[in-house]
C-alpha cells in the first residue's frame, strides 16, 4: 500500500468542488433537522473557493426571504452530500448519509426576510506528506 501522488491529492480537491462532486448542502437546524437543501451546482447563492487551496470552502449566502427557508429558524450547521438521493428536506440528519458536516461555532437565527447569513462550509482534505 502507498500514499497518493501529488496529482491524486489535487484531483480529490478538484472533484469535491466539481459539477460531479459534493453538490448538495443541507442547512441543519439546532435540533438536527435539515431545513433546506441547496444544489450548489445550480444555485447562484453558493460557490466553491479555488480547489487548489486547502482547505476549500463552500461559500453560501442565504436570507430569511429565500423561498426555501421557513422563518423563524435557528441554524446550527451544514452537511454536504454527493447525491440528492442522500438527503431530503425535513429529514432528521441522523437518517441521512452526509459526506461532510460543518457545525457553526454558535447557532444563528434567521428571524425574518430582512435577515441574511453568510455561511462558509470548510472542507479540509488530505495533503501530501513531505
Amino acid at each position: 500500500m502507498s500514499d497518493l501522488e501529488s496529482k491524486g491529492y489535487e484531483t480529490l480537491r478538484e472533484f469535491v468542488s466539481s459539477a460531479d462532486g459534493w453538490n448538495y448542502l443541507g442547512l441543519v437546524t439546532d435540533d438536527g433537522v435539515i431545513e433546506a437543501v441547496i444544489d450548489v451546482a445550480d444555485d447562484s447563492r453558493a460557490s466553491w473557493t479555488d480547489p487548489a487551496s486547502n482547505p476549500i470552502v463552500l461559500e453560501v449566502d442565504v436570507a430569511g426571504g429565500n423561498s426555501d427557508i421557513d422563518t423563524p429558524v435557528e441554524l446550527a450547521g451544514t452537511a454536504l452530500y454527493d447525491s440528492a438521493d442522500d438527503v431530503g428536506e425535513g429529514d432528521d440528519l441522523s437518517a441521512t448519509d452526509p459526506v461532510h458536516e460543518d457545525n457553526f461555532d454558535e447557532a444563528n437565527v434567521i428571524i425574518d426576510g430582512d435577515d441574511k447569513l453568510e455561511i462558509d462550509h470548510t472542507v479540509e482534505l488530505p495533503e501530501e506528506d513531505d
